[in-house]
């Protein structure tokens, strides 16, 4: 809990697993926004509301209580998992109040791919990825040539900057596997699409949220993971 106490963090300090889901669904009945801060569709908190059960990959775990839910720049987001979610809170007619960060990096197949082979490639040093292409995505993050969600929502930087990003991908996936061929129009056309879905969800939500901290707004930040899985502290 930060100095203001209209502001909470839940964090898990063990290898992920420890109830975080529960326990922002126990504390989001008080709160009015609940925030994904880090993390992609790698992590699981399951929810269960009115004897439904609802399991969430990328959502905000406060989305089934109807709150203001927010993924942040500090996620990164598969679109294809993140319609389907909220596609099944519609089909259970719940009322989704999201706002998706337009800086959060994008994920896409080849990054799914590469997380596969060096997986494969690092032996008795595997790290037990879900092979979603989260940490792919986060490297291509951090080498400044991801893309972003902003990029996605714009068809005409979508085209010219995915492409940049696939011939630099498919030059690493042939590094261990020479034989794989992607199909670069195909993801193009797709991800257009998905784009499009999730335009009216994009905000800048840096700036969003400290307004609405400035106005002593109850927030939950949601952490995934947990501590032992993290780059600095983790094994």
């Amino acid at each position: 809990m930060s100095k203001n106490s209209n502001t909470i963090g839940i964090i898990g300090l063990s290898f992920g697993d420890e109830g975080k889901g529960k326990i922002t669904d126990y504390l989001a009945q008080k709160a009015d926004i609940v925030v994904r801060f880090q993390g992609g569709n790698n992590a699981g908190h399951t929810v269960v509301h009115n004897n439904k059960t609802f399991k969430f990959h990328i959502m905000p775990s406060g989305a089934v209580l109807e709150k203001e839910v927010v993924i942040a720049n500090g996620c990164v987001v598969d679109p294809k998992v993140l319609l389907k979610e909220i596609e099944n809170l519609e089909a259970h007619n719940k009322n989704l109040n999201l706002k998706l960060s337009s800086t959060a990096h994008v994920i896409f197949p080849f990054h799914k791919v590469i997380d596969g082979l060096e997986e494969k490639f690092k032996g008795d040093y595997k790290a037990g990825t879900t092979k979603r292409g989260i940490g792919p995505t986060y490297s291509d993050k951090a080498a400044r040539f991801g893309l972003r969600v902003f990029d996605l929502i714009h068809p005409e930087l979508l085209e010219r900057k995915l492409k940049r990003l696939y011939d630099i991908n498919k030059k690493v996936i042939h590094c261990y596997d020479p034989d794989w061929i992607g199909d670069f129009n195909e993801i193009l056309e797709k991800y257009k699409i998905y784009g499009q879905k999730l335009k009216k969800y994009v905000i800048d939500t840096a700036y969003y949220l400290n307004t609405q901290i400035d106005k002593n707004k109850k927030v939950i930040f949601e952490g995934a993971q947990g501590t032992l899985l993290g780059i600095d502290h983790g094994f």
